[in-house]
């Protein structure tokens, strides 16, 4: 969990880093080769940006990721999955222990059906787990520590990152029955992941090693192999079934925002689409840009936009300073329900200094308008069912939020529930 919130430090702020405000300096080299050549001194700072993420267990405020998925996105519901009365109160069983210690949740299969990950002395395994019934089935076993798993936007597929060494990694697709569509060993220290969210068939892969240099490459699943990108930032996300975007940051001149880069994959045409923003994220049918607002920068704007570059609405929210940028709480785009859930501050001002706990929101992109679900939360990672009426939550997604109910629940069973079970 270390390594990958520190991960998700690195696609916010690591990569960008920019002049920093207390240390006066800032600023990463990279060479032609994607080597980053980090001075002792901003070596320091990583080594303190490494130690401010170990709250990541305690619950403290975050940067988004990664999902690396900073937020997930959904397709539409499959017609088969159960529906859930709106009348009786919603029943939520936690996980078993006996099937392994739980690890952490890894996304929603269905509405009512979630992954999650168990440790064992004999490996890590994945389950699917039923909410509303408790049944569990098991759909994958590795004699390695599972480090993440990922479903994909139509929710057919499943990626695996094990890690069989310090510095080897093991990725394996698979359905949910469990059948290995591909299997690809490659070197890094960390990986991060994105979905084509056209379709089943790819995975961008940027690997990074111990130094915090990188490759970047291209899955292809039906293939079953994995090709090299020659791509100049490290961090990108889908635009089309061969198009690509991503921020293009100068490491030369450090600034707080960079232009947002479309990239054809074939013809490896490039062209600006937007001149300053400081993060980025996209759907199967939507786009978000989040830039600092122009008049007033304790704002930032959320701008959603069709895959033709058109805006189709936008949304100011206060935000938070970082020693480096802007943070960038967690969230989920909903393409079924054409909304955004995501977690608002109550007032600007420094990350570091901010008293105030989050509100849980929903905002419709589709219509303009916007509704708060749950007050009094911490800015956790967050993953919700297609239909948004519950939500994963927390730095393990140990937690589910009931939207309709208002209620948290726990995800795995307390020491008091095990002793009541005797």
């Amino acid at each position: 969990m270390l390594i990958e919130g520190f991960l998700i430090k690195l696609k916010h702020s690591f990569l960008v880093f920019r002049t920093d405000r207390y240390s006066g300096k800032g600023g990463i080299e990279v060479s032609d080769s994607g080597k980053i050549k980090v001075s002792p001194v901003k070596m320091f700072i990583l080594l303190i940006l490494l130690i401010a993420v170990q709250p990541i267990l305690g619950g403290c405020l975050k940067d988004s990721s990664v999902q690396l998925h900073s937020g997930t996105s959904h397709d539409v519901p499959n017609e088969k999955e159960s529906t859930e009365t709106s009348s009786a109160e919603r029943k939520i069983f936690p996980v078993n222990p006996e099937k392994g210690e739980f690890n952490r949740a890894a996304g929603w299969v269905t509405n009512d059906t979630i992954l999650y990950i168990t440790e064992a002395a004999d490996g890590s395994r994945l389950f699917t787990h039923q909410l509303s019934t408790g049944a569990d089935k098991l759909i994958f076993k590795s004699e390695f520590p599972v480090v993440k798993a990922e479903v994909n936007s139509l929710r057919k597929q499943i990626l695996i990152h094990s890690a069989r060494s310090t510095h080897e990694a093991e990725i394996t697709i698979i359905d949910y029955d469990g059948k290995i569509l591909a299997d690809q060993r490659i070197d890094s220290y960390e990986l991060s992941f994105e979905w084509n969210k056209e379709g089943d068939g790819e995975v961008l892969v940027t690997a990074f090693n111990e130094d915090w240099s990188y490759k970047t490459y291209l899955l292809k699943i039906n293939e079953d192999s994995l090709s090299k990108l020659d791509l100049p930032q490290p961090f990108a996300v889908w635009k089309s079934s061969d198009e690509i975007l991503f921020l293009n940051w100068d490491q030369d001149s450090p600034d707080l925002q960079a232009p947002l880069i479309e990239q054809n994959l074939s013809n490896q045409k490039q062209s600006e689409l937007l001149s300053s923003v400081h993060h980025i994220d996209s759907s199967k049918k939507v786009i978000m840009a989040v830039s600092a607002n122009q008049e007033n920068t304790e704002f930032a704007v959320y701008r959603f936009m069709t895959k033709d570059l058109e805006t189709i609405s936008s949304l100011k929210v206060f935000q938070l300073t970082t020693y480096s940028g802007w943070l960038t709480p967690y969230y989920d785009i909903m393409d079924s329900q054409g909304s955004f859930i995501y977690f608002r501050p109550v007032t600007g001002g420094e990350a570091d200094l901010y008293g105030e706990e989050f509100t849980l929101s929903r905002f419709s992109f589709k219509e303009g308008k916007e509704v708060d679900l749950v007050t009094g939360l911490a800015n956790e990672p967050l993953s919700c069912s297609v239909q948004g009426e519950l939500c994963l939550y927390g730095h393990q997604f140990e937690e589910v939020i009931d939207l309709r109910e208002k209620k948290i629940h726990s995800l795995v069973k307390s020491q008091e529930q095990l002793k009541g079970e005797k």
